[in-house]
């Protein structure tokens, strides 16, 4: 199997498509449906605060640019289209951060702005609405009372604010959840009619509705408040108290829907979504313990308050910072459940996972539905460490928005618009300003187009390298079978059947003189030269001493069978590193052709000098006789088969592609006052470290 298999896995096209595969997975997000392209960032003061928002629905959203947010003498200036519109100033300091809120109360097609201020005992309402021409303008209407905690600061904080028309009257109210905090204060509920001036108020409670939102549980066309219920544990001696979780519901008149049904125990958060089955509306509860041994629940209540089904969730998923979020106008039969981790389950009215969709997403707070490029579509806005993530409605094709210099925490952010087919999120955080474009990626059709690009690129490269790696293997076995060649010619020239049958006719002739001692001592050197040989037979690379004691050797036999008509010397310096390594008879062919054309015929006196030095970089070898010199050795070409010099340049040139060393010799002709020859002299350069010339 795995026979049949391995040509297909070691092919350049599969192992290309793994390698597309890979490098796709692990490309940055260039080729996504929708892209957020940081187009602005700014530095703001930190006692200023922008927030951009469609005032007159015209498709361009205004500026309002807040100013003094923790002073008493704060101010909105709005701006249309980057030009001064109106400058709003307000006579009290600013409440909840300046948090600034929009509606239109009276359905003219332009939005009021909202904000609220304070002073020692109350908190006030101002309303201002700047299109068309100031038609509504509230100053420092009073709408609860201001409580302080141990430190002295305003424990009061509105957590929630809404638009409904509750009474009817074709006018919206605002609606509003007010949060204490340690105070123990009671926690409730207000609606400010406009029109006619009054203020409802829910029961005092211990807790309050975050997160509030409006549906029409029953179907008789008018809204309930919705919201999400904390358990803290101190507001312990009011009604439904803040020591558990409540299922709580308000009616139009901002009465309890139902008795409101106790949940969990503190610490305990406790989220509500609507979800439709058979035109029925349902009432899906996350009830989520944060206590390290409990356990968090899924439940499931009819439109009464009454319970229908539980199902326990166990903390051993990442359960920190999970949230419900309702389908959207296509979905109304499903409720999504948000994990910390970024994994989604879609649960139906069984409270049983029919779907779950994973994110790499960190979820950080509620995700909120706005419909940011105007297609009719809301998209879905989640804040994860810092950094803001926009989906589809169905989650799908995430698009970060990411800013690494934000730390974790709230981001304040808002929507701009700058005409039907430009949509941009502001994003703020301490004194940082950041701006993007969202729109669809112009190149998520060319994804394909690249990833074939992509694909021939790497098979092509691939094929390269696989055929480098042929052609390297190729010239590998070219080069094994030319040492071997090597191997064998510098043999078969250093043991030549006419030096070997000379020795063996001289050591004959010394037996039969009965020379005994000369004989002994020939056969010996000669022995050695056959040994060193053959031992070094499959070398192509040896020592200088090694070279040296196989010249030697080889001078000793041929002194002996020219009888002594030349002498020689090898003389090796001090600094010369003997085990430095050179290729084989780099010194024996010269010696040998020094014998063989030069010393041989003369009749006396001749001499050869092997000097061994260092200079520099390089060892350098002088190989000197007194022959007839090369000229006159061309007339005994009968004694050369020519083959020893091109048999030592091919070792040279190998040497220099096996070990990048490049070795040169010279040749040069000796001569006497008289320009008489009188020998030869080789030099030869080994250089000490690589070369490449």
């Amino acid at each position: 199997m795995l026979k049949r298999l391995l040509p297909i896995l070691s092919h350049p096209a599969f192992i290309s498509l793994i390698l597309t595969v890979i490098t796709i997975v692990l490309l940055p997000p260039i080729f996504n449906r929708y892209k957020a392209k940081l187009v602005d960032k700014q530095i703001l003061p930190s006692s200023q605060r922008e927030v951009f928002h469609d005032l007159d629905h015209d498709g361009y959203s205004e500026k309002l640019k807040i100013f003094d947010v923790y002073s008493a003498n704060s101010s909105i200036l709005i701006m249309t289209k980057e030009k001064i519109f109106h400058h709003w100033p307000l006579h009290k300091k600013l409440f909840d951060h300046g948090q600034v809120y929009f509606g239109d109360f009276n359905n003219n097609g332009y939005d009021e702005i909202y904000v609220f201020t304070h002073d020692s005992s109350t908190i006030y309402i101002n309303i201002f609405e700047p299109f068309p021409d100031l038609v509504t303008h509230i100053e420092d209407r009073p709408i609860y009372q201001v409580y302080y905690n141990k430190h002295n600061t305003i424990d009061n904080q509105i957590v929630s604010s809404l638009f409904e028309d509750l009474n009817g009257d074709g006018s919206k109210e605002i609606i509003l959840s007010l949060m204490t905090g340690w105070t123990g204060k009671p926690r409730q509920t207000i609606a400010y009619d406009l029109r006619n001036d009054t203020l409802y108020f829910s029961q005092k409670c211990g807790v309050c509705l975050y997160d509030s939102y409006t549906y029409d549980i029953d179907g008789d066309g008018v809204n309930e408040i919705l919201g999400s219920t904390h358990a803290y544990n101190n507001c312990k001696d009011l009604p439904y108290s803040d020591s558990s979780t409540w299922l709580m519901i308000l009616n139009n008149k901002l009465d309890f829907f139902f008795e409101p049904v106790e949940i969990g125990k503190h610490p305990a958060s406790l989220m509500v979504r609507p979800l439709v089955h058979n035109n029925e509306s349902y009432l899906v509860v996350f009830n989520q313990h944060r206590g390290i041994n409990d356990t968090s629940s899924l439940l499931l209540f009819n439109k009464d308050g009454i319970q229908l089904k539980e199902r326990k969730i166990l903390h051993n998923i990442d359960i920190e910072n999970s949230f419900l979020i309702s389908g959207d106008l296509k979905n109304r039969n499903v409720v999504y459940h948000l994990y910390g981790n970024g994994e989604i389950d879609v649960i139906d009215n069984d409270l049983s996972v029919v779907g779950r969709i994973k994110t790499k997403i960190k979820v950080f707070s509620m995700p909120k539905r706005i419909d940011i490029d105007h297609d009719g579509e809301k998209e879905i806005i989640i804040q994860s460490d810092g950094n803001l993530t926009i989906t589809r409605s169905d989650f799908s094709h995430p698009t970060a928005l990411e800013f690494s210099s934000f730390a974790k925490g709230l981001l304040d952010y808002s929507i701009i618009s700058k005409g039907p087919d430009k949509s941009y999120v502001f994003i703020r955080k301490d004194n940082r300003a950041y701006t993007f474009h969202y729109s669809k990626n112009s190149l998520f059709f060319l994804k394909y187009f690249f990833y074939l690009a992509l694909y021939c690129l790497i098979f092509l490269i691939v094929w390269l390298i696989r055929k480098s790696q042929e052609y390297t293997l190729i010239q590998k076995f070219k080069t094994k079978q030319l040492i071997a060649e090597l191997q064998l010619k510098s043999i078969q020239n250093q043991i030549n059947p006419h030096f070997t049958l000379n020795v063996l006719n001289s050591i004959g002739t010394l037996f039969y003189k009965k020379d005994i001692e000369t004989a002994e001592y020939v056969f010996d050197k000669y022995s050695k030269l056959l040994k060193s040989t053959v031992i070094s037979s499959e070398d192509f690379i040896i020592t200088l001493s090694h070279e040296i004691d196989y010249v030697d050797n080889y001078l000793k036999i041929e002194k002996f069978r020219f009888e002594e008509k030349f002498d020689y010397k090898i003389s090796v310096d001090d600094k010369v590193d003997i085990e430095t390594n050179i290729p084989k008879m780099l010194i024996y062919t010269f010696v040998e052709n020094s014998i063989k054309h030069g010393i041989r015929h003369l009749m006396s006196d001749g001499y050869l000098n092997i000097n061994i030095i260092q200079k520099s970089e390089s060892i350098i070898i002088e190989v000197e006789d007194n022959g007839v010199g090369r000229k006159k050795a061309a007339e005994y070409v009968q004694f050369s088969t020519g083959k020893g010099l091109k048999i030592l340049d091919q070792i040279i040139q190998l040497y220099y592609d096996l070990e990048k060393v490049k070795i040169f010799y010279k040749i040069k002709d000796l001569f006497d006052n008289f320009n008489n020859p009188k020998g030869t002299q080789v030099v030869i350069t080994i250089p000490l470290s690589n070369s490449t010339t």
